[in-house]
């Protein structure tokens, strides 16, 4: 399955593909607070209700991933002193986010009912 290395490689371009300045460092604030949701609803999926609840919260993230994407599609690289700002500020908390995203996938994976529900909806990130 592919939805966990992509899942990191999207968390880390959108992190270090912003150059500095408030609307890039907002786009990398918010992608790690996505990513951070994502973990969160998976998190939360322990059966097959609160799966489908999961699923109904994870459908609108991962389209704001994805149109956040398109939104910093272009943008120059960090150079220098603006890209170790943004590692400072993001990196922690990007690779806190995408553990707690693959440790809970791998667990809903496992669960024949959960990944039932929920792989569809995270495979669209992959896409």
């Amino acid at each position: 399955m592919r939805i966990l290395p992509t899942a990191f490689v999207l968390a880390l371009a959108f992190l270090f593909s912003a150059c500095g300045g408030s609307k890039h460092q907002a786009a990398a604030k918010e992608t790690v607070t996505l990513m951070e949701q994502i973990g969160t609803a998976l998190e939360s999926a322990k059966d097959e209700a609160t799966a489908k609840a999961a699923a109904s919260k994870l459908g609108p993230i991962i389209t704001r991933i994805t149109e956040l994407q398109k939104e910093t599609q272009g943008l120059e690289k960090p150079t220098g002193a603006a890209e170790e700002a943004l590692k400072t500020e993001f990196a922690a908390r990007m690779q806190a986010a995408v553990t707690k995203m693959t440790t809970q996938m791998g667990r809903v994976m496992m669960d024949p009912k959960l990944s039932a529900i929920l792989q569809p909806v995270m495979e669209k990130m992959s896409k």
